[in-house]
């Protein structure tokens, strides 16, 4: 049975249909610049990615192409992002088995996008979920935000937010053309 920690602006339980059967692909982390604002780019075997960055002052976490059967597994060789991933479990707690986390932009709770991140023996899978009533709809697109300025989850949001800057200083830059 899996222990879940239900992460969203006002602790509203959504549930997201978990699948036990997962193909694992490995992710490849590349750090983007351009123009003086810093993207982190999660890729994984299947060509899919998504992107760590800030906008108006929150991290999101953004899958653009969006596929409702995406998968980014975080293994121990990813030693940057599984470190931090490990850190997260740690501040919510040990005898969780995932995280559930509702984009908080809107304010649109019962229509957030969802991101869910499970830990599985010495795996991170993480999962983007778009919900289709979602205010401002674009199927091709699936944003997560982690509001910095007003979170229910307060040190959790900002953990995420140290996670990317953590991150940021381990992984090499690429310039990004215009």
């Amino acid at each position: 049975m899996k222990v879940g920690f239900f992460l969203s602006l006002n602790d509203v339980i959504l549930s997201v249909n978990y699948d036990e059967r997962s193909v694992y692909m490995s992710i490849k982390i590349d750090k983007e610049e351009r123009d003086n604002n810093i993207n982190l780019v999660v890729s994984n075997d299947n060509g899919e990615q998504f992107r760590i960055h800030y906008a108006g002052g929150d991290l999101y976490w953004t899958m653009t192409d969006y596929k409702k059967d995406n998968e980014f597994v975080v293994e121990k060789k990813d030693i940057c992002f599984y470190e931090e991933m490990e850190n997260i479990f740690k501040l919510i707690g040990e005898d969780f088995d995932y995280i559930e986390w509702c984009s908080e932009a809107y304010g649109e709770l019962e229509n957030a996008n969802k991101l869910l991140i499970s830990r599985e023996d010495e795996k991170f899978i993480i999962k983007f979920y778009h919900n289709p009533n979602r205010l401002f709809n674009r199927k091709d697109i699936c944003a997560i935000c982690f509001c910095l300025s007003g979170s229910n989850k307060q040190d959790i949001a900002n953990e995420f937010s140290s996670m990317f800057y953590r991150v940021c200083s381990k992984v090499n830059s690429k310039k990004r053309a215009r």
